[in-house]
């Protein structure tokens, strides 16, 4: 709990001090014009210290703890100059050491041990380049060469190592150790795994997977041996949902979060040894909210080109008329729907007895890199087509009411959205779209340069855009 008057802006995960956990970093744009700012929150005093006071920092894109936990390193993105400029903070006195520069505004912190950083270079969407920083030469090596993505480089426990995921060898990510002393990579899964993330075990004995089946997450355990995967161990039977937070809390024990379209998370920890699967903590909904909730379930729609589309729909328990439809889009376009709790997605099939459909069309992540790249440039009229071959799905559920739907989006997903009820004006009943996407063209040109490098692969050609 904190009792500062101050709007927090948190990342995707807040970076807690590694030497005794006594506080965590966090960033925020205090001006509100997006530039980054780091703050530290110490847990005793119970209160913000902004650290980058310094006005060498401007935009600070990046950072992460040194694994000491008395060093911060942090890049600063500076757009005007389109450079990136590395730093080593001392979050104490506030003093600044300037490590190296690079060119463009893509580069971004990964880990860190005593001898190197390791950041990487967002080439596009679908590719990025890691390289290692040796903190005591100042030198540069790149350590991965495929035209892929990679991500969540970590050094393994001993530092003599690092492993990542990458979908260099298919369709899928899978898991690589790059052993520092020989150069070499290895994959470590042999299993076919819709990998998203993982977490080594302190003894570096067993490795945890979290992974993506039809939406809903997973956690699968295997044994390491030699940096390979062995024999799978027990793994829980968990509710489909999505877990959002996991690790090990011991050789024995692993923790993570879960939650579903039907409860709000809750903190469950699976014991190995006992095969004991304990709720540590759960969170707690209005039953008004949830009393009238059903099963949440995976529909699938063949498109205008036979490829199966997927989405999740969700409905209320007691159906006493045919039901009217929400249809959602996500933003991205490389996102993906999953059964996240949302009072706000709750709300409409609880009180209002209405069908919710959360749509995963082609250009969505979670179904494979060759499925996420399909609605790429000229080819983006194809995933408008993928959501109007779902109105002629619905137009044939018996349970569902097609005279009246309404499409709720976001960002990209308004684009989406609008474009599909120009197309279908007789179809669509209504557009909720918050901050939608009007022109593709003007969304590229109006972003940073690193994003525009980040979405050439997405959106094309200037002839592709302006077709949009």
């Amino acid at each position: 709990r904190t009792d500062f008057n101050i709007s927090l802006r948190f990342p995707e995960d807040i970076q807690i001090n590694p030497k005794n956990g006594s506080s965590f970093l966090f960033s925020k744009d205090p001006k509100d014009d997006e530039k980054e700012q780091i703050f530290e929150f110490s847990f005793s005093e119970q209160k913000p210290v902004h650290l980058t006071t310094s006005p060498e920092i401007n935009n600070a894109s990046s950072f992460i703890w040194a694994k000491s936990g008395d060093f911060i390193y942090l890049i600063n993105a500076d757009e005007k100059s389109n450079q990136d400029t590395f730093y080593k903070l001392n979050p104490k006195t506030k003093d600044l050491t300037k490590l190296i520069s690079l060119k463009g505004n893509s580069h971004y912190l990964s880990d860190s041990n005593d001898e190197y950083l390791i950041y990487y270079d967002l080439v596009s969407n679908t590719h990025t380049v890691y390289f290692l920083y040796d903190l005591k030469s100042g030198q540069t090596k790149q350590i991965t060469k495929s035209n892929a993505f990679f991500r969540q480089a970590r050094f393994n426990s001993f530092n003599t190592g690092l492993y990542y995921l990458s979908d260099k060898e298919g369709n899928f990510n899978n898991l690589f150790y790059f052993d520092l002393k020989t150069g070499k990579e290895r994959k470590v899964n042999n299993q076919i795994l819709n990998i998203t993330a993982y977490k080594i075990s302190p003894d570096e004995k067993s490795v945890l997977f979290k992974t993506n089946e039809n939406g809903a997450e997973q956690i699968r355990i295997f044994q390491l041996v030699e940096n390979k995967t062995s024999i799978e161990l027990p793994k829980p039977n968990l509710q489909p949902g999505v877990i959002e937070r996991f690790g090990w809390k011991n050789n024995e024990e692993v923790g993570f979060t879960l939650e579903s379209h039907l409860f709000p998370p809750k903190i469950e920890s699976w014991n190995l040894k006992n095969k004991e699967l304990k709720t540590i903590q759960a969170g707690v909904a209005s039953p008004n909210l949830v009393n009238n909730l059903g099963e949440s379930s995976v529909i699938r729609w063949k498109s205008f080109d036979n490829k199966e589309i997927s989405g999740i729909i969700q409905k209320p328990k007691s159906v006493a008329e045919k039901l009217p439809v929400i249809i959602y889009i996500h933003g991205g376009p490389k996102l993906q729907y999953q059964p996240y709790f949302n009072v706000f997605r709750t709300f409409p099939v609880s009180y209002l007895n209405a069908a919710s459909i959360y749509t995963n069309i082609r250009g969505s992540s979670g179904f494979g890199r060759e499925f996420a790249n399909l609605d790429n440039g000229e080819k983006r009229i194809d995933s408008i087509k993928d959501l109007e071959a779902l109105i002629n799905w619905i137009e044939k559920q018996p349970e569902l009411d097609s005279s009246k739907i309404v499409v709720k989006v976001d960002s990209f997903g308004g684009f989406l959205a609008l474009a599909l009820a120009i197309r279908n004006p007789f179809k669509i009943n209504g557009v909720i779209a918050e901050s939608p996407v009007i022109s593709v063209k003007n969304a590229f040109y109006y972003s940073s340069k690193s994003v525009q490098d980040s979405l050439k692969d997405e959106y094309g050609s200037d002839e592709t855009m302006s077709s949009l």
